[in-house]
């Protein structure tokens, strides 16, 4: 929340999370994911929020759905997990996406 906020210049409450993407292995590569985007990114407009995202770094497939849709990186965070990993995030926003 914090490197979108800044990246944006806006406070949480303009803002719109896209939490979890969640696709089937056997659902992949036929658009579903790029559906599912849609229908968040438009309910971030109805409500007037720049829609955002994180995702695990690691997870190339989602990095590049995400950019390919037309999402850019805004940053990257480091999350300390309980048992001493460190999980590293990419946070996306869209550009032009809401807020207005």
């Amino acid at each position: 929340m914090e490197v979108a906020r800044h990246a944006l210049g806006v406070c949480d409450e303009d803002l719109a999370v896209v939490a979890r993407l969640l696709v089937s292995p056997r659902a992949r590569r036929l658009g579903a994911g790029a559906a599912l985007l849609d229908v968040a990114v438009a309910e971030a407009d109805m409500l007037g929020r720049y829609p955002i995202l994180d995702v695990d770094a690691r997870l190339t497939a989602a990095v590049s759905l995400y950019e390919h849709r037309g999402w850019l990186r805004i940053g990257t965070v480091q999350l300390p997990l309980p048992e001493g990993r460190i999980l590293c995030d990419h946070v996306y926003a869209l550009p032009g996406g809401s807020g207005q």
